[in-house]
């Protein structure tokens, strides 16, 4: 039995697949992240932050969804959506080149 699915048993509600996610709610998470990013002037601390999480990202990814985004689900923050992004390396990738262009790195 796998850990998401022992996982789900465990907490009693069903935890969504986090390798399906659809390309528009990709893009739609890249431009809100690089937004929030932007407006708040941390451009340069997040271009770091995320340029170390691109290697790793499918890991974090993982570990995410087994700690916070259960709890986080709790408070309505579509968490697993949050996951099923990073666990695509190439997402973090184009976050990280997003948040480049908009600060005109």
């Amino acid at each position: 039995m796998s850990r998401l699915r022992r996982l789900k048993d465990f907490l009693g509600f069903d935890i969504p697949d986090i390798d399906s996610i659809s390309p528009e709610r990709e893009n739609e998470i890249i431009e809100k992240i690089a937004g929030i990013v932007s407006r708040t002037g941390l451009g340069y601390p997040a271009y770091f932050f995320v340029s170390s999480l691109v290697p790793a990202s499918t890991y974090f990814a993982q570990l995410y969804v087994y700690t916070a985004a259960p709890l986080l689900e709790f408070f309505g923050i579509k968490a697993y959506e949050y996951a099923a992004f990073l666990n695509k390396k190439e997402n973090a990738q184009r976050l990280l080149d997003r948040i480049g262009k908009i600060n005109n790195f």
